[in-house]
């Protein structure tokens, strides 16, 4: 009778040992779910051949040249951070954009001026921003540029001149002289 006992206790743990893992088995298995997945895109503009750097953008550069006086016209493109002869701009379709050019930061009596950044001198150099190669159509400061919205990329040229009337002096110290323009685009 001990012997049946046993077994019996013997049968019993290999029973119990080799259901378990197959409860184990029946435990596991595969769940299938939905994930939604959206986006939202708003109207806007975009200027696509900018950069930026430490939260400032930079749309471009209006590089005069280097010249020994002022008693001629000397005439200027704004280059986008690109390299292209214009700031680059995208706008969603049906949007009515501008673009406005502020004063500068040295701007007096509504003209822009460039500054001697050596502060050597207080004379500074007066220079006028154009919408067009001819220096027609003058952007005064705070004046506005009208753009096109149609969703493709948009060439904004912007073209500088300084002419020797409107200078205090035709023959300014030497140095480099400049100035910082705020465009800021609006819709």
């Amino acid at each position: 009778m001990k012997i049946n006992k046993m077994l019996l206790c013997a049968l019993g743990y290999a029973l119990t040992t080799s259901v378990v893992p197959s409860v184990a088995s029946a435990a596991e298995g595969t769940l299938s779910g939905q994930v939604g997945v959206q986006v939202t895109i708003k109207e806007g503009c975009a200027v696509t051949n900018g950069s930026s750097s430490s939260g400032t953008n930079s749309w471009g550069t209006l590089n005069f040249g280097t010249y020994s006086d002022l008693t001629a016209a000397i005439n200027g493109t704004v280059l986008g951070s690109d390299g292209t002869n214009a700031v680059t701009i995208t706008c969603t379709e049906g949007l009515t954009p501008t673009m406005t050019l502020d004063g500068g930061l040295n701007e007096a009596s509504d003209v822009r001026n460039m500054v001697n950044t050596s502060g050597t001198t207080t004379t500074d150099i007066a220079y006028h921003l154009y919408s067009d190669a001819n220096h027609t159509s003058e952007i005064e400061p705070g004046g506005q540029v009208s753009l096109t919205a149609d969703g493709t990329a948009q060439s904004i040229p912007i073209y500088g001149r300084i002419v020797p009337d409107g200078q205090t002096t035709t023959t300014p110290a030497s140095g480099t002289y400049s100035d910082t323009v705020t465009a800021t685009l609006s819709w």
